[in-house]
Parts: structure tokens; sequence; C-alpha cells
């Protein structure tokens, strides 16, 4: 809708950037029309200019620079802007992401980094498994700036959901992954619960989500379905698949990261646990974080639970 900007107060915004890196072989429409330098087909809009594997770049230099931080008055904001030049000329990885994270010591910095890193990732299906070392309320304040649409990965759709579905970006990722589960083999569903309550997905779900009420999962994927989306991008494969060329994701995008918390279900090479086994895990983990949210030390989170002060919980 047309606005007029206002003549008073301060309007603050988060201005993205989505577009994804170009491999080496990904073709280049010029300027006059022609494609190169190999000239397959037409490369999508949605990608960023081309840039070379060297393109991924040594850190030494960045952390170099990281480290000089102690000698200005506000370190956080001089680490983001050594960042976000260096992003200007440089790709990241997702296991770079992994080891630059800590130098970041606020809530507020360590997502600003990830946002600044989110289109400058060269294997890009593994960032979501990098927002997983955030905690949830760096996660929330992620999905802000990034958005929940933007963030979503569908080769890489293995994980917890949390969907408010009043609104709109949340629902269409809800909608995403029903139309996913369907085509999908398996129990994808796993833990379903709207608005508290446990669930069997209702059949008019997979045309039209409702308009409110939370929805939590956890979406699992059998090993030949992640396989096939990590090589295809679907599972299926399809030449319709935005980020594939020629009916294949790129290599440079695949992402072999894996978080350290989930070392021990993953398969090697995958980015994804197969089966079920993980959810159990990653519940504890989320629940070990929700209590950090109201409480510092066991010792606290225990005080929290005994109720009635007698030393033990009911």
């Amino acid at each position: 809708p047309e606005w007029q900007v206002p003549k008073q107060g301060i309007l603050s915004l988060d201005f993205v950037e989505v577009t994804k890196p170009l491999t080496p072989d990904t073709i280049v429409v010029h300027p006059d029309g022609h494609s190169g330098p190999a000239g397959k087909e037409p490369v999508s809009p949605l990608f960023s200019p081309p840039l070379s594997r060297t393109a991924v770049g040594n850190l030494k230099q960045l952390v170099e620079k990281l480290g000089k931080s102690v000698e200005y008055d506000n370190p956080e904001d001089y680490k983001l802007q050594v960042v976000r030049d260096w992003s200007n000329r440089n790709l990241f990885s997702c296991e770079q992401l992994d080891a630059l994270l800590p130098a970041f010591s606020t809530e507020d910095s360590r997502v600003q980094f990830l946002v600044i890193a989110f289109a400058r990732t060269l294997d890009w299906h593994g960032f979501g498994n990098v927002c997983l070392l955030l905690t949830q309320p760096e996660m929330k304040k992620l999905r802000g700036k990034l958005g929940p649409v933007a963030l979503f990965d569908e080769v890489s759709a293995v994980g917890y959901y949390e969907l408010d579905l009043s609104i709109p970006e949340q629902r269409f990722v809800g909608q995403e992954l029903i139309h996913l589960a369907i085509d999908e083999p398996g129990e994808n569903f796993v833990e379903t619960q709207y608005n508290g309550i446990d669930l069997s997905v209702p059949m008019p779900w997979s045309k039209l989500l409702p308009s409110k009420g939370l929805i939590t999962l956890y979406y699992c994927r059998a090993s030949s379905t992640i396989q096939s989306t990590r090589k295809h991008g679907c599972l299926r494969g399809s030449l319709d698949y935005p980020w594939s060329t020629g009916g294949l994701v790129p290599d440079d995008h695949k992402s072999n990261y894996t978080v350290w918390f989930w070392k021990d279900v993953y398969c090697s090479g995958w980015g994804q646990p197969p089966g079920a086994e993980w959810c159990k895990g990653y519940r504890l983990r989320r629940i070990k974080q929700k209590m950090l949210i109201i409480a510092e030390t066991a010792e606290e989170v225990f005080s929290l639970l005994d109720s009635d002060g007698g030393g033990g919980l009911e």
C-alpha cells in the first residue's frame, strides 16, 4: 500500500539481502542478454554476482582484526563492522560461522553477525544448523530480522517448528511442511500439537491451514529422502527448484557442517539426522534453554520448581 513517510519520528528497519552466492559452475546472464561463461541456461535472478571457490575467505586476517576490538570503546560494533567489510569481498562457510560466533559476546551482536552472513554463506544449506547454536531469545530476534520464510529451507527441513498460524509467514512455512509430508515417505510429523493438544494433521489442512492457533512439531525424514533432497532439492528431483542447476543442487551449496550436539545422530555428509531418534535429545536441549531464560544456574531452576520450599519436587 502507498504510504507517505511521516516528517517526525524514528524509523527503524532491517534491509536484508536474501540472494544466494553463485557457484563457479553457475551461468551468468550478461547485460547484453547472452549467457556465459559455460552457457547452459540463464541463472535465476535470485542469485548474486558470480564468485570463485577461493572467495570463501581465509579467516586468519579477519580473526586478527577482531582481536583488536579491545582497543575500541564499543568492541561489538567494531567487530560487526569488520565482519561486514570482510563479507563484501569474501564468502563464509558454515564451519567458519561456527568458529566466529563465539567472538561476539552480546545477544544483539551474535544475531547481527548471522544477519550479515545470511546471504554470504556458500554452503548455505547448512545455515539452519548454525542457527541451532543460538539461544531461544537470539533465534526469535533472528527470525524477526530475516523472516521465517527466508530462513526456511526445504532441502534441510528436518528440525523443530513452533508456528503461530495467525502470522501469514509462519502459516506459509506450516503449509510447506504439510506439502512436503504428503510427498515424502514415512512419519514426518512427530509429536505434533495444536494449541498444546496432541494432533494428527487433518486432511483439510493439506489445502488450507487454520488462520489462528499455535502448532508445534518435529519434522523428520527417512535417510533416503535426505539423500534425494540433498541431491536434487526435493524428493524426486525437479527442474523447477529455484536453487538447482539442471535439476541438481550445486555441490558448493551443500553443507557437511554438523552442530556439535547432533554429531551422534548425524550421518556423515548428510547435514540432517535421519529418523526420529534425534527428537528426544533436541527436546531436552529446548527444555534446558527455556530454563536458562528464567534462571542462570541449576540451583535457581530447582528453587523455582520447589514451590513449597520443602526441598523436593512433587
